[in-house]
């Protein structure tokens, strides 16, 4: 008996197979891959019925949320045995707000968009900002970050409970929803899924804090100005706004004319000239905090800016439009070499410098787009290999290693600041890893999924 055939008859929703699979097997960037068939459980029970099936035919089981990973995680790999896709699409009937609470409890399948407009109408808000639209279980698997890390944290900052099935030989249940702010009765095993990216265990339903939704959140394109002077004002930022500040992003003038290629904001926005850098700040709380903005911005002068430091307020779905618009923009103008860097805020300007030293040395027909979360320390310097133009792949193999040599032995930096671990970077994780705590999660791996079935076959602790 075909092990499909036997699988079938316990799910609500059929199995997606051949070409219905394909939105499944193409990941945002990179190369798609084939699965054995997409399953598409309907909730827990479903999902431990399909575990304990994988087990008792040696398939693997890869757990996938809304496919917006850049990493290589989320979609089967090019070559080697088909997993079977785990989509937890159909797991989102689930969406409890406790207003007074402040807490969600969601299935893993919700959508970010959702909850947030759930959470909206009783004046609560997620405040994790991203320009995808991903599912909250996925968001807790890779530990999402976003463009106000620098208020309010990562998610593992919201995440308050998780519910997981791993893949024992009864396909337990772990974990709870309970949404306690504090319980202290011991380490929480189940912590150790955020960010795990399914390999630990298939994310059921989660709960998260949340926050209240601002009075008013302003946001001031700034600039073009010098990187230096860049970290300057946000250092003038931090002091006159403090928390007010939520955001802080800096876009190089190649990453804002492929913004502007995909949005189009109302006002004149000048991209300035390499390396040069535009500055997105936003400001969110009570009602006057954007006019506090603007004049932090417009009333300093600091060295490296035209005629001080030109700023004006923009409506803040158009700014961000603008931003996000980014990564789709960068796609239009060729292959993408993703670098998801951190260093300390004040290395920023000296890492942009080595990384573009780095990418000449390459091959000058490149281009550097860096952008990103400056307040945080965080940028996507990413390279784009134009349209029409080759680089062999061990050329591009040895700049993806020249740079995370440099994030990590020059400035004690991260080679994957939010976007997590998966196959793109796994070489990188097993190099930079100490050997016992390569050892302890090895150890955690062989307790909850004894037969190696679950997550991407490219994960290093998968």
């Amino acid at each position: 008996m075909d092990p499909l055939d036997e699988l079938a008859p316990t799910l609500s929703l059929p199995l997606l197979l051949g070409p219905d699979a394909a939105g499944h097997e193409t990941p945002w960037r990179g190369r798609p891959g084939p699965a054995l068939a997409v399953a598409k459980p309907a909730g827990e029970a479903e999902v431990r019925s399909t575990v304990l099936w994988a087990r008792r035919h040696g398939i693997r089981v890869l757990p996938q949320g809304a496919v917006t990973g850049l990493v290589g995680a989320s979609t089967p790999p090019p070559s080697g045995p088909e997993p079977l896709v785990l989509s937890t699409d159909a797991m989102a009937s689930r969406l409890e707000i406790v207003e007074a609470d402040a807490v969600a409890v969601v299935d893993a399948g919700v959508r970010l968009s959702a909850l947030n407009e759930a959470a909206g109408r009783v004046g609560l808000e997620l405040p994790v900002d991203l320009a995808a639209d991903p599912s909250i279980g996925a968001m807790v698997a890779t530990n999402t970050g976003g463009s106000r890390v620098l208020t309010h944290g990562d998610m593992s900052h919201h995440v308050l409970g998780v519910e997981a099935v791993i893949a024992d030989e009864g396909a337990s249940r772990i974990g709870s929803t309970r949404a306690l702010r504090k319980d202290n009765t011991g380490p929480d095993p189940t912590r150790l899924l955020v960010g795990s990216a399914g390999a630990f265990g298939i994310i059921t339903a989660v709960a998260l804090s949340l926050s209240p939704l601002p009075a008013e959140r302003s946001t001031v394109l700034a600039g073009p100005m010098a990187d230096t002077a860049a970290m300057e004002l946000l250092a003038v930022l931090r002091r006159t706004l403090g928390r007010t500040l939520s955001a802080f992003e800096v876009m190089c003038p190649a990453a804002v004319e492929a913004g502007l290629s995909r949005a189009r904001p109302s006002g004149r926005v000048e991209a300035g000239h390499d390396p040069d850098v535009l500055v997105l700040a936003e400001a969110t709380g009570a009602h006057g905090c954007g006019e506090a903005l603007v004049e932090a911005v417009t009333t300093v002068g600091l060295p490296g800016t035209r005629d001080g430091v030109p700023g004006a307020l923009m409506p803040a779905r158009e700014a961000w439009a603008l931003r996000h618009a980014i990564t789709e923009g960068l796609r239009d103008r060729g292959e993408v070499l993703g670098f998801d860097l951190s260093v300390r805020p004040s290395d920023l300007p000296a890492l942009r410098a080595a990384v573009r030293e780095l990418v000449a040395r390459t091959d000058p027909d490149l281009v550097v787009a860096d952008f990103g979360h400056w307040g945080d320390g965080g940028i996507h310097a990413n390279v784009v290999v134009p349209t029409g133009h080759a680089l062999p792949g061990p050329s591009a193999e040895e700049l993806r290693s020249s740079i995370y040599a440099v994030v990590t032995d020059t400035f004690g930096g991260s080679w994957s600041a939010e976007h997590g671990v998966g196959p793109l970077n796994a070489a990188e994780w097993t190099a930079s890893t100490a050997a016992a705590e390569r050892a302890l999660l090895a150890s955690l791996k062989d307790t909850v999924d004894p037969m190696g079935i679950l997550g991407h076959p490219g994960l290093p602790f998968g």
